[in-house]
């Protein structure tokens, strides 16, 4: 009974089942022993004849849905996930049901320690303890977290694949987490920019570039009015004289023209004479 804390432990072996829970994902996937422990609380609500304690899934499912009616009437704190998560044999989601029957039926609260990894109803925790090399590939994680009896209680291919998604996206997010926390075990290479050397800004730019930046945001409005006039005043100027060059050039252009060709004129005159 790996994960459940000495208290629950005490608690199980005190209630005398009819079978002795060893693995909790395995023992309480049909939920016979789930319904035995509520018959020590509820003997007149929970009748032991209606249970089976078969392995296949319609056992299963008739089992849960007796108990799901029950929980329903009784307005305890357990969810559909946590059930779901017990029936397919999801990592952690027997233990955490366990310890949710132990606080609603004694009323007591549990110590445990604060784990490292949240309980997410995937073999993450177990992948991180493992060595590099013998970690699940894609493949194996899709397998292992998508059990048959999921796809045979809910045959959406649409569900199925969000789930595909969701198990693809952790996967290989904690690959780049492998990569950048053992580099020299991936052969990660770096770049020409992390190579360079990467020099600090020294303090006189940062105070000229705060000061400019401030006198330029906090500038009084009527010097920059004033500013603002002056630099309208000199792009008037500076278009004015523009005009008058470019006028001066045009008219200098025609006089020439005309010069030369009244010089033509006269000198075809007087070849005529």
């Amino acid at each position: 009974m790996s994960g459940l804390s000495r208290s629950v432990i005490k608690w199980i072996q005190s209630l005398d089942l009819t079978f002795q829970i060893k693995n909790p994902k395995w023992d309480l996937t049909n939920g016979f022993l789930v319904a035995e422990i509520f018959s020590w609380y509820y003997p007149d609500e929970i009748k032991m004849f209606t249970f089976n304690n078969g392995k296949s899934l319609d056992s299963k499912l008739s089992n849960w849905s007796l108990i799901k009616k029950f929980i329903a009437k009784n307005e305890m704190d357990i969810s559909n996930e946590l059930i779901d998560g017990t029936i397919h044999c999801k990592e952690g989601a027997a233990v955490l049901l366990l310890e949710n029957l132990y606080q609603f039926l004694t009323n007591r609260p549990i110590q445990k320690a604060q784990l490292e990894y949240e309980i997410d109803f995937t073999d993450k925790s177990y992948q991180m303890r493992l060595p590099y090399h013998a970690r699940s590939t894609a493949a194996r994680a899709i397998k292992t977290n998508i059990r048959n009896t999921e796809l045979m209680t809910d045959p959406n291919l649409k569900l199925s694949a969000q789930k595909v998604k969701i198990l693809i996206a952790n996967h290989v997010e904690n690959r780049k987490l492998d990569r950048e926390n053992e580099p020299a075990r991936f052969d990660v290479k770096m770049t020409v920019a992390e190579k360079c050397i990467q020099r600090p800004v020294p303090d006189t730019r940062k105070s000229s570039e705060v000061s400019n930046f401030n006198t330029d945001l906090f500038l009084p409005e009527s010097e920059f009015e004033q500013e603002q006039t002056a630099s309208q005043s000199n792009e008037m100027q500076n278009s004015k004289t523009l005009f008058l060059d470019s006028k001066k050039m045009s008219s200098e252009k025609n006089f020439k023209e005309i010069r030369v060709r009244q010089d033509a004129y006269n000198l075809s005159f007087a070849s005529v004479n």
